[in-house]
């Protein structure tokens, strides 16, 4: 398991914060040392040894933030663990 990792998100109402908190949590018991902020204000990503990414599900897309995020930093995600989670009140309910 990677050892420092960056966990990251976009929210809107504050669900997401949470949930990446309580991510955080634990890993942090399972012995990992972690980084938790928005994702705009994350800083060298060279420093992680992986990441965990959150957003929620509005209007059956992933948070923009959250889309251009992993957009502007493919290759330093692609290169090390990454993991990614959503909020979305409506899975499994809304259009296809």
């Amino acid at each position: 398991m990677p050892k420092k990792l960056f966990i990251g998100y976009a929210t809107k109402t504050g669900s997401t914060k949470e949930t990446a908190e309580a991510i955080a949590r634990t890993l942090e018991e399972r012995g990992c040392e972690v980084d938790l902020s928005p994702l705009s204000s994350a800083g060298n990503l060279g420093a992680y040894d992986g990441f965990v990414l959150g957003a929620p599900v509005n209007g059956m897309a992933w948070h923009p933030d959250a889309v251009a995020f992993v957009r502007a930093n493919a290759a330093s995600l692609s290169a090390k663990p990454t993991a990614y989670f959503l909020l979305s009140i409506a899975y499994g309910i809304g259009r296809p």
